[in-house]
């Protein structure tokens, strides 16, 4: 019997990807007369609207705000970007930080009996740094890899407290104009695969153990930022 096909899971990661190429092709296009890109850039939002739907669905319980956050802000800015462009672009921003800053309080207050060393659990960590920053202790028995995303953001991943089960575990990272680091176990082994672009990456772990049981893998894409991997 032969193998299934892999699924392809709509990470922030690849929808930020797509969203940057297709950016990209409407610019070229405009360059070439061909299109008028300000025709289609009013409807941006949308990929903030997608990006929110799928860190919800990735992420666990405790993360699941920022997703919808992003979600909202998407919907009102395309609602001002299409039925209502003669509002300004300030006050409509005043009202998206507030809703989220609002709304990250009350988030708080209903977990306020939650400790603070249950802030993530499960085998895979999913983060996504947009125009801002994330910070957040991973504790997992069986730690298998994820994916972090920082766009002009920061993702600062605490896995101290957590051991790869399976031997190897893979995490991969996407970095542009912002920054990742990653605490990790003495006992783990670090290995950094990727391109830096007028970026990089640095290993500053001190492994004390030389059975190479608990090996991680950080691969990815680093443009104008850095990776930062420390014990």
């Amino acid at each position: 019997m032969s193998p299934r096909p892999k699924k392809i899971s709509a990470t922030p990661q690849l929808l930020l990807g797509i969203l940057v190429v297709v950016a990209g092709v409407l610019f070229t296009l405009d360059n070439l007369n061909l299109i008028r890109a300000d025709d289609f850039l009013q409807f941006w939002p949308l990929g903030l609207i997608l990006v929110g739907f799928s860190h919800y669905r990735l992420r666990s319980q405790s993360g699941q705000l920022s997703g919808l956050l992003l979600v909202a802000a998407g919907c009102v800015l395309l609602a001002r970007n299409l039925l209502f462009p003669q509002v300004g672009l300030f006050p409509v921003i005043l009202v998206i930080v507030g809703t989220g800053l609002a709304g990250q309080a009350l988030f708080r207050k209903s977990r306020e009996d939650v400790p603070v060393e249950h802030d993530e659990q499960g085998s895979r960590v999913y983060a996504t740094a947009l125009l801002g920053g994330v910070e957040r202790r991973v504790i997992s028995n069986d730690f298998r890899g994820g994916e972090l995303t920082a766009f002009m953001g920061g993702c600062q991943i605490d896995l101290t407290r957590s051991v790869i089960a399976a031997h190897n575990a893979v995490i991969n990272v996407f970095v542009l104009m912002g920054g990742i680091e990653l605490r990790v176990p003495e006992d783990w082994t670090v290995s950094l695969e990727g391109l830096p672009v007028m970026g990089g990456y640095s290993d500053r772990t001190i492994a004390t153990s030389k059975d190479h049981t608990q090996n991680l893998v950080v691969r990815g894409t680093i443009i104008m930022g850095g990776l930062d991997v420390r014990n």
